[in-house]
């Protein structure tokens, strides 16, 4: 997940407090979701879940917690209701929540990311706390 699904990233940086509605998103971004989709499916199915390699939360799961963010931040959901919900886990472990609330409470922001987000979409809220 680090160095692939580029329109995904491109499209989506990562930015925890806000909550943006895109404008538009294009085919490759399509095409992105569409095979993050499918592996996370397949980890899930092929191990049990509830994460990607079974029962205990692995370096696999970790390179898909920013991604579990993007899901949140854009309101970005798939077909799949598996996949929908094991970003929902993700997000609702303790240390997705701890992440969440530093960044919450972080006072920098770095101009060129806001900037980004915002020409991809309209910021509908920001929970950010300083």
């Amino acid at each position: 997940m680090h160095s692939g699904f580029s329109a995904l990233r491109d499209t989506c940086n990562n930015n925890v407090g806000l909550r943006i509605k895109l404008h538009s998103t294009d085919n490759a971004f399509a095409a992105d979701l569409a095979r993050l989709s499918s592996l996370i499916k397949q980890g899930l199915t092929s191990f049990g879940g509830p994460f990607l390699a079974g029962p205990t939360f692995t370096a696999a799961d970790a390179m898909h917690c920013p991604v579990a963010f993007r899901f949140q931040t854009y309101g970005i959901s798939v077909a799949d209701a598996d996949v929908n919900a094991y970003f929902d886990w993700l997000r609702n472990l303790t240390s997705m929540q701890e992440w969440e609330q530093g960044a919450l409470a972080e006072p920098y922001r770095i101009q060129k990311y806001e900037d980004e987000a915002r020409q991809v979409g309209v910021v509908v809220s920001d929970l950010r706390k300083a």
